[in-house]
């Protein structure tokens, strides 16, 4: 997966590298723009929005990660971990001490680290799937929206 990303970067001559995981369905494009706006206010080698062992306190489900394209290539010369190959942060995260880490913090209207908005098995895809159909929840929806929304559903 790394070297995927690496010439992903290479190809589209990119500076930065955003990740957003398939298993995040609900990734709201101005989370991105405050991951992205965030990253480069604070010459951070890597930010996220989505680990929550840097306690952000967003719901689980909107994650990003950013880092440069020159990062990533450093990574795929330094690395040999098949692990560090296979999941492209990784090597940061494992290495965390010589990176400048950021974790962008949830606005209060996110801040919600008990939701689970992710899809890690068929049960959690069903139950997102009920979610959708009864609260009619668009790819036009905020993160805002998306919770307040999510947080009906659990109660109904």
């Amino acid at each position: 997966m790394l070297d995927r990303f690496v010439q992903a970067a290479k190809i589209s001559q990119a500076d930065l590298v955003v990740r957003v995981c398939a298993d995040n369905p609900f990734v709201a494009a101005e989370e991105i723009d405050r991951l992205v706006v965030a990253h480069e206010s604070g010459n951070y080698d890597y930010s996220c929005n989505h680990q929550q062992r840097l306690n952000n306190r967003y719901a689980d489900g909107f994650g990003a990660e950013i880092l440069s394209a020159q990062l990533l290539n450093s990574i795929a010369k330094l690395t040999t971990q098949q692990a560090h190959r296979e999941h492209v942060t990784s090597y940061i995260w494992d290495n965390s001490d010589k990176f400048k880490m950021n974790a962008v913090q949830a606005p209060q209207e996110l801040a919600f680290p008990e939701i689970k908005l992710d899809i890690d098995t068929p049960q959690d895809l069903s139950r997102l799937n009920e979610f959708v159909n009864n609260f009619g929840i668009t790819t036009a929806a905020t993160a805002a929206e998306i919770v307040e929304a999510f947080n009906k559903f659990q109660n109904s």
